[in-house]
């Protein structure tokens, strides 16, 4: 029996189900969580499914069908004990943020991810780094199972796809990717409308923010390496949020010297959230150096601390790394 196979058992065995994603939701976090529960709804009957993310909807995600139905705070989680738990888009369990323990506590485990990184911590992992999201390898159990996939839950899985892809320019976009985006498309899924809320419908303040992050850009080793700083007091600054740093580091990556980029962000706990990307320079294996991860040009990485001392720390690895 396949994976596949064996997580749509596990479905259909299942009363009360637990969907759970990682902190800091991006379209493929998103995208997945909808339409995964979507899928269920529509070709399972008499299920209660629960699907939970930290953190509130960034605004660009707005037009995502249900997303209403997201349950972002663990106080409103009702079930103390799911029949089922799955996991989509979480390298670590601890990406998961509050709602760690409620998945920790489920009867059975199911851990679906894109991240080489994942250490297939449930009991039944779908862990493929050639995809290039979560969302396709969701549409590939659906696929595979011959589940029927509505509009809605097309346009939640183009939305995963595009946003992991940048638009389908990264070098994650695969063969089978653009395969997955073409039966979405087949079913009803305006490419037009989905690149314009997710890359053409920006607030100002995400531009504003965005213009000092790279006016106070650094670059060093012969410009092999570009970070730059986001402090609470400058989204304060800019009215802005968390959200609104999204790109910033693929800014970065443009430059043609650069090979390393990253952003530093200060978290409201004092911490450091490093956000590295890059053209052709292993990232995650330096985030794991951390006790981060990720994908291996698009990585981070969580420090305590102030943003002076986790550069310290964080900056003489980067350095070494494109040194080599």
């Amino acid at each position: 029996m396949s994976s596949e196979q064996e997580i749509i058992n596990k479905i259909s065995e299942a009363k009360n189900i637990l969907i759970v994603s990682h902190v800091g939701p991006d379209g493929d976090t998103i995208g997945s969580t909808l339409a995964l529960s979507n899928i269920i709804k529509e070709n399972f009957k008499d299920k209660n499914v629960v699907y939970v993310i930290q953190h509130k909807l960034p605004d660009i995600y707005s037009f995502l069908p249900n997303k209403e139905n997201i349950t972002f705070d663990n106080r409103e989680v009702n079930i103390s004990c799911f029949d089922l738990a799955i996991a989509l888009d979480c390298a670590t369990k601890k990406r998961m943020g509050y709602f760690e323990n409620i998945y920790n506590k489920a009867k059975f485990k199911i851990n679906i991810d894109h991240h080489a990184t994942n250490p297939s911590y449930a009991d039944i992992n779908i862990i493929n780094p050639a995809a290039s999201s979560c969302g396709e390898i969701i549409f590939g159990i659906a696929d595979k199972t011959n589940l029927n996939i509505s509009l809605d839950t097309a346009i939640c899985l183009y939305t995963a796809l595009l946003t992991d892809t940048g638009a389908f320019r990264y070098s994650n976009t695969k063969g089978n990717t653009l395969l997955t985006a073409s039966k979405l498309v087949d079913k009803g899924v305006n490419p037009q409308k989905i690149y314009e809320y997710c890359f053409e419908s920006r607030p100002v303040e995400m531009l504003k923010v965005a213009s000092y992050a790279m006016a106070n850009a650094k670059f060093l080793n012969n410009d092999k390496i570009a970070y730059t700083i986001v402090t609470r007091e400058t989204l304060a600054k800019f009215n802005a949020l968390d959200e609104h740093l999204e790109g910033i580091p693929e800014m970065l990556r443009q430059a043609t010297s650069v090979e390393v980029a990253f952003l530093v962000k200060e978290t409201i706990k004092n911490e450091a959230k490093f956000s590295f990307r890059s053209k052709t320079t292993d990232v995650a294996s330096l985030c794991e150096t951390f006790g981060g991860g990720g994908h291996k040009y698009a990585a981070g990485c969580l420090l305590d601390g102030s943003i002076d001392n986790a550069l310290e720390k964080v900056l003489p690895e980067v350095i070494k790394l494109v040194e080599k």
